[in-house]
C-alpha cells in the first residue's frame, strides 16, 4: 500500500500578483527534489509542470496538490528536511488561513491513480460505510498546539500510528513556566532580603 496526500490552499491575491512571484518561481525547484526523494511515486500535474491550472473547487483562488509516496516517512522527510521546508514557512506570505481541511492522506494501492474528488469524500464515505472510528487528526484549532498545521485521516486510534492522543509542543506551556519561575525568584529574592535584614538586627 502506498500514501496519498491532498494538499489545499487559498491564495491571498490573484495567481499573476506580482506578491506571488516568489510562490511560483520556487515550484519547479520544489517539484524537481520531490521527484528525486526516496518513496515518490507520483504527483498531481496539469498542462505545465505544477498543478495551478487544476480547478478542484468552486473558488478560483483555492489550489491543490496531491502526490502519492511509497511510505508516510517518505513525505514527512520531503515536507521538512528539503528546500520544501523553507517554501512551506513562508506560506503566510501567499495564502490564507482556511477554516475548513486543507491536508488529508489516506492509504492507496500500489499503481492507483487518487483523484482530487475522492480526497474530498473520503471522510464522508468511511462514515457512511459505519466506520466512525475515522477521523481527522490535527483538525482541531483549540488543541495543544493551536492545530497542527496537517490532517491526517486515521481509521484506528493515533496510538496506532505512533501519534500521541493529546498533542502538545514543549513550548506551549513556556508562559506559565516563565510566570512560576518569577514569582520563585521573588520568593527567593525576598527571604534572602528579610534574612539580611533579620541579621543586621
Amino acid at each position: 500500500m502506498h500514501i496519498a496526500e491532498l494538499n489545499i490552499a487559498k491564495w491571498q491575491f490573484p495567481a499573476d500578483d506580482p506578491r506571488a512571484a516568489g510562490f511560483i518561481n520556487a515550484l519547479d525547484v520544489v517539484n524537481a527534489t520531490a521527484e528525486r526523494m526516496p518513496g515518490f511515486v507520483w504527483r498531481l500535474v496539469g498542462e505545465g509542470n505544477n498543478a495551478l491550472d487544476i480547478a478542484a473547487f468552486d473558488d478560483p483562488a483555492v489550489i491543490v496538490n496531491m502526490s502519492v509516496w511509497e511510505r508516510v516517512e517518505d513525505l514527512e522527510h520531503f515536507v521538512w528536511n528539503t528546500v520544501h521546508k523553507r517554501i512551506y514557512e513562508r506560506k503566510n506570505e501567499w495564502f490564507s488561513a482556511l477554516k475548513s481541511h486543507h491536508f488529508v492522506m489516506w492509504m492507496v494501492e500500489e499503481g492507483y491513480v487518487p483523484t482530487v474528488a475522492e480526497a474530498r469524500e473520503r471522510v464522508a464515505q468511511l462514515h457512511a460505510q459505519g466506520m466512525t472510528e475515522a477521523r481527522l487528526y490535527g483538525a482541531n484549532e483549540l488543541d495543544g498546539v493551536g492545530g497542527t498545521g496537517a490532517v491526517f485521516l486515521l481509521l484506528d486510534e493515533p496510538e496506532v500510528y505512533g501519534l500521541p492522543p493529546d498533542p502538545r509542543v514543549c513550548t506551549a506551556d513556556l508562559m506559565t513556566m516563565y510566570k512560576r519561575a518569577g514569582m520563585a525568584a521573588i520568593g527567593m529574592v525576598a527571604a534572602a532580603a528579610i534574612s539580611f535584614l533579620r541579621g543586621r538586627a
